[in-house]
């Protein structure tokens, strides 16, 4: 069907997460490498599947494949998408064998994870309906929050873990209060309808845009809530951090995109100003940060803010 065949990636990735997290819990000092190796299997079959899923899409309409009455569109970008979000997390189990050896009894768990956050941004890569791009992202937010944890005999690990989870509430709120703003101009949870009815209260829009994107600045790591990115790279070993980063930059600019170019349509002033607006604020303070910063491993998170707001400005094009 056009359904499984759109979702197959995201479902091989949540079937091996389940076979990860049953044979965690059944068998819980299994050598890690196993959990490591389904893993990896379950990435390279959701490649191989989203190479079946482009197969698919040349068969019907050679665009895309559109279910959920526009709910979910799976095009080329989302492919893209799913395939760079599978090679990121293939690249980190690869390097994770000195991390998982200081949690052997919580690998399981770490590759759990892997897989649902990987899965999650395949998936939102596709959405064009707020409430299941709203809950994907609370998959990401949640799922990285609970791989930065993991080292529990790390303090400073522990703490970043709970002020990223903090601030991801406060992110959260600010993007459901602005979706709840749009819900009630167009009627719908449909972004192509939003964009439809913008017109209709441009300043209630407006208020609603500015909302959404800025809870979008904290998956996307930039100014003003962009505190994480420092404290993942100091706080956390390198492969958390530059897999939390990572797939954290990817699931902002990824809805930032769906958002404005695919949802808003002819409706997209106010995005490409705030968006030039929050890029201009991001390299900006990612440029402070970094000159005053002194800590190497908050150096690099202020690095990757600046790449972050620098993406936007490639979004600003894409508009």
């Amino acid at each position: 069907s056009a359904l499984g065949a759109a979702l197959l990636p995201e479902i091989l990735l949540l079937a091996l997460a389940v076979v990860c997290a049953v044979l965690g819990y059944i068998r819980p000092h299994e050598r890690p490498d196993l959990f490591r190796w389904i893993a990896v299997m379950g990435l390279v079959g959701a490649v191989t599947a989203t190479a079946f899923t482009l197969h698919a899409t040349q068969r019907g309409n050679g665009v895309a494949i559109v279910v959920w009455g526009d709910g979910l569109v799976v095009d080329r970008f989302s492919m893209y998408v799913t395939v760079a979000a599978c090679a990121f997390a293939l690249i980190t189990c690869l390097s994770a064998d000195s991390f998982i050896r200081r949690i052997p009894t919580r690998s399981a768990a770490f590759f759990t994870l892997l897989l649902l956050i990987t899965a999650a941004i395949a998936a939102l890569a596709a959405e064009r309906e707020m409430a299941t791009m709203f809950l994907t992202l609370e998959v990401v937010i949640v799922g990285t929050t609970a791989m930065q944890a993991l080292v529990k005999t790390e303090e400073r690990a522990a703490e970043a873990a709970w002020k990223y989870l903090v601030e991801g509430a406060a992110a959260s709120a600010l993007l459901l209060y602005g979706l709840a703003i749009l819900y009630g101009i167009s009627g719908s949870t449909s972004l192509v309808a939003v964009g439809r009815a913008l017109n209709h209260a441009p300043a209630a829009g407006a208020l609603g845009i500015t909302l959404v994107l800025l809870g979008l600045t904290f998956p996307l790591g930039i100014a003003p809530l962009r505190a994480w990115v420092g404290r993942a790279t100091e706080a956390t070993p390198a492969t958390v951090a530059g897999f939390v980063i990572t797939m954290g930059v990817t699931a902002g600019a990824v809805a930032w995109l769906r958002f404005g170019v695919s949802g808003l349509g002819p409706s997209l002033e106010p995005w490409v100003g705030l968006t030039a607006v929050l890029a201009a604020i991001g390299l900006l303070h990612a440029a402070a940060t970094a000159v005053r910063e002194q800590h190497v491993g908050r150096l690099a998170g202020a690095v990757a803010s600046g790449e972050a707001a620098l993406l936007l400005l490639a979004l600003l094009a894409a508009g």
